[in-house]
């Protein structure tokens, strides 16, 4: 069984264009794809259509810190 990799992703559309080269360099040359992302919903549809990528996790988490609940 191949091993997989988790992206998580960045929470800007223009950022998640760019991480694209990473998911290529990622995943292997023959081979399904191994790189599964977690992705805020307004990204996983760009996600979805890479080469590579295999599932598209959703990320609660939104623009901010991730080290404070919301309301803190």
């Amino acid at each position: 069984m191949q091993g997989r990799i988790l992206v998580v992703a960045p929470s800007w559309v223009g950022d998640a264009i760019l991480s694209e080269p990473l998911i290529a360099q990622l995943r292997p040359p023959q081979g399904g794809p191994n790189v599964d992302v977690l992705a805020p919903a307004w990204c996983a549809p760009l996600y979805a259509r890479m080469r590579g990528v295999g599932q598209v996790f959703d990320s609660a988490i939104g623009h901010g810190r991730v080290d404070r609940r919301p309301g803190d």
